[in-house]
């Protein structure tokens, strides 16, 4: 969860494949599909603009969500390797960008 300069929360819903929004005021909530299937959004913070930039664990991206627009742009990551993977206990999940061994 992160918390953007409007004070409204925002979390990731990995397995669903989309952002969400929480107005602390009225209790309303906005969720964002994301447009690359299985994602995986996990981790996001706010900028100082209000756009929520977040990993893509499974397809190896970073996104920036603009909320007032709803539009999303990916940033590929530059090494293919750079996407989520199971480490040696296979329990846990990492986003590491050309590492190898654990």
């Amino acid at each position: 969860m992160s918390t953007a300069p409007d004070g409204s929360l925002w979390y990731t819903g990995q397995m669903a494949n989309k952002l969400g929004r929480l107005d602390p005021m009225t209790g309303d909530i906005k969720e964002y599909p994301l447009s690359v299937p299985q994602s995986g959004p996990h981790g996001l913070v706010a900028d100082k603009n209000g756009h929520i930039w977040f990993t893509a664990a499974f397809k190896g991206y970073i996104g920036e969500l603009d909320p007032r627009t709803g539009k999303i742009k990916e940033y590929m990551m530059p090494d293919p390797r750079a996407k989520d993977r199971t480490n040696d206990h296979g329990k846990f999940r990492a986003l590491r960008a050309g590492r190898t061994g654990s």
